[in-house]
């Protein structure tokens, strides 16, 4: 992954449009040699613990679905993720 690619994520989670299995993928996944994308993994999956509140199925699809304050957390990290400068994972 790199940084278009966390956006991209993290828009579609603030925007109600993340598939569960994206989601999933991202939480579940563990990255040794990107220490930023670590933390931003880490702190989504606290996010998925606290503040998931489930899934919705639309259009055959299943989406992730947060309360108003993970998607406030959300919004901030994609706020900070589409600013970063120097990013080269």
């Amino acid at each position: 992954m790199n940084q278009n690619d966390c956006v991209n994520l993290l828009e579609r989670a603030v925007n109600g449009v993340l598939l569960e299995r994206d989601w999933n993928v991202f939480i579940g996944m563990t990255v040794r040699d990107d220490e930023e994308f670590e933390q931003l993994r880490e702190v989504c999956l606290m996010i998925d613990d606290e503040h998931k509140k489930g899934t919705q199925i639309v259009d055959g699809g299943l989406y992730v679905r947060f309360s108003n304050v993970g998607l406030k957390q959300l919004t901030l990290l994609l706020d900070e993720w589409q600013h970063k400068v120097n990013y080269a994972a």
